[in-house]
């Protein structure tokens, strides 16, 4: 049996805790929170000890891991010190602000000899594990192109209401942090690692010194390149993603944000003729290959189809509080997707002693947060940036934008 301390007992705590209570071999054993009045309702349903502050919980309880869901800029610092009590850590993503911070902390745990995971969900939510296992198969051949385009709507009392997001030394970067991080993480899964990235950035339509707006192209070590457009300033105008081979293309023309949404339409298209033979054989210069096309939908637990999408998230927070240890899922059944299956497979592999798989290990999370810190690069100096990513240059890099040195075309603010 695992012992289990939470850290931080906002929102995505709740999930957090949720499914540590759910594991059998897991006891949650204390919630630490700054707000008293937020943790109570959750460790009192888990009989948990409450801690107004973290280091006393690290200090008076015996724990095996620790799961932390806080700000940006609170993740390395109290990651280490979790490290130092003795804990293998499960951090929310992005792990850190910048790979400097990250660096330190993985190399903290090395020498402790202790496990360092990261929630980066989205690799095993269905449709993405669809789109992954149709890549895998070989059916659309090598990857050449992606285009991947994500829009959508925060308001700006997305920022008001949370401070840190709407600062460089809280989040460590906007739209890029926050919501598009996701989606680079799952182009590295579906394209392979990155040699460089060409960015451009723009805080278009918010009161914020940080980017709102992303255009960006990818260049791939395997050969893909990645196209990217994305902006939390309109209203889903825009979700299309494609990603083409030398055999065929997968298609999604309006998945929202790929987190299990019973709607998402996954078409897969297989050309008559792979696309080399093509360019090798055909005469007429207009002449296409005839494509036969599905439409494929992922396979979803069946408890995410009985509740519809709009009314999900409100039900959720509820039954997280008053019900951290319900069974609305099969008990001891491992969770398919998001958080559950990652925490679960953490705990199975500190258990088992084995190495973390690479979907939840946060060198995986370094790389894709070291690929989010080249494009905040590659945008404020307007050029290709290569990678590896030098982690004192961007230190520096990062320290200017807190500092209000620099600042992108369009932010109204100077400093944070």
């Amino acid at each position: 049996m695992l012992r289990y301390g939470l850290i931080g007992a906002g929102n995505v705590g709740r999930v957090h805790l949720r499914w540590a209570a759910r594991h059998p071999n897991v006891q949650v054993c204390a919630v630490a929170d700054p707000e008293l009045a937020r943790g109570k309702a959750l460790a009192d349903n888990c009989g948990a000890r409450l801690y107004a502050d973290h280091r006393q919980m690290l200090a008076d309880e015996t724990l095996d891991f620790v799961s932390i869901a806080l700000p940006h800029d609170l993740l390395a610092s109290i990651g280490t010190e979790c490290l130092l009590a003795g804990c293998h850590l499960l951090v929310e993503k992005p792990l850190a602000r910048h790979i400097g911070e990250a660096g330190q902390l993985l190399e903290k745990a090395r020498n402790l000899n202790l496990q360092v995971g990261t929630f980066f969900q989205y690799r095993n939510f269905a449709t993405p594990k669809l789109i992954q296992s149709i890549i895998e198969s070989g059916q659309i051949g090598t990857i050449r192109q992606i285009i991947w385009t994500w829009h959508e709507l925060r308001p700006q009392s997305y920022f008001a209401n949370v401070p840190w997001r709407k600062s460089w030394a809280g989040a460590g970067g906007g739209l890029l942090m926050n919501q598009l991080s996701h989606d680079i993480d799952l182009l590295r899964c579906f394209a392979g690692e990155v040699e460089s990235v060409q960015a451009s950035l723009a805080t278009q339509a918010h009161d914020i010194p940080l980017e709102d707006s992303v255009s960006a192209t990818i260049r791939f070590k395997p050969g893909a390149i990645a196209t990217i457009s994305a902006s939390i300033n309109q209203s889903r105008a825009l979700t299309y993603r494609a990603i083409m081979g030398t055999k065929g293309l997968i298609v999604l023309p309006n998945a929202m944000n790929l987190a299990d949404n019973p709607d998402d339409i996954v078409k897969l298209g297989i050309y008559a003729d792979a696309v080399d033979t093509a360019i090798c054989t055909y005469s007429d210069d207009h002449q296409q290959s005839e494509i036969t096309w599905s439409v494929l939908r992922s396979k979803r637990p069946e408890m995410r189809r009985k509740i519809p999408l709009w009314l999900k998230r409100p039900l959720r927070r509820m039954a997280d509080v008053l019900y951290p240890q319900r069974n609305d899922w099969k008990p001891g059944r491992k969770p398919m997707t998001g958080h559950g299956r990652i925490l679960w497979d953490f705990v199975d592999a500190i258990q088992a002693g084995q190495p973390l798989a690479d979907s939840i290990s946060s060198e995986n999370a370094y790389r894709t947060l070291e690929l989010v810190n080249a494009m905040i690069v590659s945008g404020f100096e307007k050029r290709e940036v290569a990678l590896p990513l030098d982690a004192k240059a961007y230190a520096a890099h990062f320290d200017r934008l807190v500092r209000g040195e620099i600042k992108l075309n369009g932010s109204s603010h100077a400093t944070d």
